[in-house]
């Protein structure tokens, strides 16, 4: 039973932080992919260009119940696919090649709905923006990631963005990567989620924009680039941004309340302030871990090898906190070998 286990392929999140030089499946993040999904939650993601047809991604997309997955009218094949690294933080399958996933990796309840409204990052059409807020608002998505910074917007747009709040759309905007205070859309709207950066839990991004900012998460990530094998990694609060969207979405689909009331009040509940921030970290990262747990419960269990009694493997069984307390995953934690410990902490699944 053992042997067969360690020969499972060994699960990893998309993300890494290179300021430290470990994957965030060594961080708490990597706790959120355990939250199992009983609702379905959609996530637009306002960006560029998504690539719907990426393995990794394609059975994350929306379908309507036609199987219509087209975007708005925006899209082309004009422009980087930011959109696409964005999206793939949220949820993506895994990858065989380099084990990676996002932070939803099991495709069935969270979907993502590709809506284009710039060709570049640098260069936001208003009338494009416009109309992506008014197709978001008609596909009644539960959460919108925006991870661009809009420094002027029309009263109509205004408007707009008004009308998903009263919706109870929840809007999720990156903070910038402009190291200065700043008053960008929609991070500016009161009613927003707006997510700065950092490098690690001791340390701010020194290029994240802020004054509007009510978190922080990591800009160090290793995402899916522009093609459809590889992977690169880039750092900027656009990926911040889209790692507190992942969690709401896995908060969303655990407990069914798609209320943005509750989701922020949890995530404040766990949010630790980085020392020396100030104010530009808003509420502080959220320790992850701790808010899994509430939901979750982890426990300790230790095998050995039947073949070797110098051999054992450490797990950590997940189980749900409500009784009768449903396994859920398990995770190889450390092997050892005699008096040595050799430290795992892969998600095995099932």
């Amino acid at each position: 039973m053992i042997k067969a286990i360690l020969t499972i392929s060994m699960l990893y999140l998309v993300m890494t932080t290179s300021y430290a030089s470990t994957k965030l499946s060594q961080t708490d993040v990597w706790y959120l992919s355990f939250l199992p999904e009983n609702y379905d939650v959609v996530v637009g993601v306002m960006d560029t260009k998504i690539n719907k047809d990426h393995p990794l991604l394609t059975e994350f997309i929306y379908r309507d119940k036609n199987n219509n997955n087209s975007d708005n009218k925006g899209v082309d094949k004009d422009g980087k696919i930011h959109g696409t690294s964005v999206a793939s933080i949220i949820a993506s399958s895994q990858d065989e090649t380099f084990n990676v996933h996002g932070i939803s990796r099991k495709p069935g309840k969270i979907k993502l709905l590709p809506i284009k409204m710039v060709k570049e990052m640098t260069s936001i059409d208003d009338d494009l923006h416009q109309y992506a807020m008014d197709y978001a608002i008609k596909m009644d998505v539960d959460i919108i990631n925006a991870s661009f910074a809009d420094y002027s917007i029309s009263k109509e747009l205004g408007g707009l963005y008004q009308q998903a709040f009263d919706q109870g759309i929840v809007v999720v905007a990156s903070a910038g990567n402009s190291a200065v205070k700043e008053s960008a859309y929609p991070c500016v709207f009161e009613e927003s989620i707006c997510v700065g950066g950092m490098l690690n839990k001791d340390r701010l991004w020194e290029h994240s924009s802020s004054g509007n900012t009510d978190f922080v998460a990591y800009v160090d990530v290793l995402l899916i680039d522009e093609n459809e094998i590889g992977f690169k990694g880039k750092q900027g609060t656009s990926y911040s941004a889209a790692i507190i969207s992942g969690a709401i979405a896995k908060i969303m689909s655990y407990t069914g309340d798609f209320s943005k009331e509750y989701s922020y009040n949890l995530l404040k509940k766990y949010a630790v302030k980085i020392d020396g921030a100030g104010d530009r970290d808003g509420y502080g990262y959220i320790d992850f871990k701790a808010l899994v747990e509430e939901f979750l419960i982890f426990e300790d269990k230790f095998i050995t090898h039947p073949d070797n009694p110098d051999l054992a493997y450490h797990f950590v069984v997940v189980k749900e906190a409500v009784s009768p307390h449903k396994v859920v995953d398990f995770v190889l934690k450390n092997i050892i070998r005699g008096d040595k410990t050799y430290p795992v902490n892969k998600l095995v699944g099932f």
